[in-house]
C-alpha cells in the first residue's frame, strides 16, 4: 500500500480534465500493478479472517456459547465484511482504470 500513496499524490499521473493523458503511462502501469497487488495481499488473509470467525459462529451456536464470547466473533465478521467490500472497490476500481486505458497497457 505505501508504494501506491506517492503515486495516488502525484498530480502527474492523474488523467488531465481536458481528455489528453497527464502524466508517464508508466507510473500509471505502476499503480495499477500496486493496486492488484494490495487488492491481492489483502484477500488472502482475509479470506482466513472470514472463515474462522463464520466457523467460531456456528461452534458457537451449537455450544450454546454465552453472548458476551459471541459478541466479538460476530465483530470480527462484520469488520472482515466491511473490508471485503473495500477490497471489492479497490478491485473494481483498478478494472475500471485498465479498461479506460488509464494504465498504459493499450487496452
Amino acid at each position: 500500500m505505501a508504494e501506491l500513496i506517492p503515486h495516488l499524490n502525484d498530480r502527474s499521473t492523474r488523467p488531465d480534465p481536458n481528455g489528453s493523458s497527464a502524466g508517464d503511462d508508466g507510473q500509471n502501469a505502476d499503480i495499477q500493478v500496486a493496486l492488484n497487488r494490495v487488492t491481492h495481499d489483502i484477500n488472502n488473509p482475509l479470506a482466513i479472517i472470514s472463515g474462522n470467525a463464520q466457523f467460531l459462529l456456528e461452534l458457537s451456536q451449537a455450544l450454546d456459547l454465552d453472548p458476551d464470547i459471541v459478541k466479538p466473533i460476530e465483530d470480527i465478521e462484520e469488520a472482515s465484511q466491511r473490508l471485503a467490500n473495500m477490497v471489492s472497490q479497490l478491485s473494481a476500481l483498478s478494472e475500471i482504470a485498465r479498461r479506460d486505458g488509464l494504465t498504459g497497457d493499450g487496452v
